[in-house]
């Protein structure tokens, strides 16, 4: 899945998504603590009004769960 890798160019962050992402996985836990705040942060998001994006929110929660990460 790489469908918004032509935005690294224009990143207006200083530090880059791919090497970011490198420097998570690696860490003690990384990935699963990663995904667990991009949880908490989905949780919390008015974007949850919607039924799409509360259902995949679920079922992110749903994978931390079961220990997919």
């Amino acid at each position: 899945m790489e469908d918004y890798n032509h935005l690294n160019g224009t990143d207006k962050i200083d530090f880059s998504i791919p090497e970011t992402a490198k420097l998570v996985f690696f860490q003690n836990y990384g990935a699963r603590r990663f995904f667990e705040e991009i949880l908490k942060l989905r949780q919390q998001d008015d974007n949850q009004r919607f039924d799409s994006y509360a259902r995949n929110t679920d079922k992110l929660r749903d994978l931390l769960e079961a220990g997919f990460i």
